[in-house]
């Protein structure tokens, strides 16, 4: 099994009432859109005085941590939906 398959069987959207594959859920169990995540990842910079953070520099991050972790490159770039690496 591929770790993105293991990452979303142990993650994925199993809250109780959600029947969706989403792995970020609103408080009222809705699936959160990309401008809902986007608009709170900018305020928390903003609140802890981090400029400039955005969604993108969190993924890069999260790719950067599991090859340090040791995952192997292909699967960063199959959990990330990359095609190739450094895109």
């Amino acid at each position: 099994m591929h770790s993105r398959h293991r990452f979303l069987a142990k993650f994925g959207g199993r809250r109780a009432g959600v029947t969706t594959g989403a792995i970020l859920h609103s408080r009222t169990g809705e699936p959160l859109s990309k401008d809902a995540l986007y608009l709170m990842v900018r305020r928390r910079g903003e609140q802890t005085g981090i400029e400039r953070l955005h969604t993108h520099v969190l993924r890069h991050t999260c790719a950067t941590r599991l090859l340090v972790a040791g995952m192997q490159e292909a699967d960063v770039r199959v959990l990330l939906g990359w095609s190739r690496f450094g895109a």
